[in-house]
């Protein structure tokens, strides 16, 4: 049996890039089920590669990439 890599990283950065996308549409996008994509989003949030912002008063929130510049 060999192990795959299904998702990466970067396919959660491509979902993301270029606007203000919730987790709904990052799972549709990539193809993965809604735990896949916050686990990745979490990681790529505590390493600063994204940012989480909360929107309706906290009771939602939505992904950005953090552009460096």
């Amino acid at each position: 049996m060999t192990f795959e890599i299904k998702y990466t990283e970067q396919g959660f950065l491509d979902a993301i890039n270029g606007g203000f996308k919730t987790t709904g549409y990052v799972t549709k996008t990539v193809g993965c089920v809604r735990r896949t994509a916050e686990a990745y989003l979490n990681k790529l949030h505590a390493v600063g590669a994204v940012e989480k912002i909360e929107i309706d008063n906290g009771a939602s929130h939505v992904w950005r990439v953090v552009i460096n510049e």
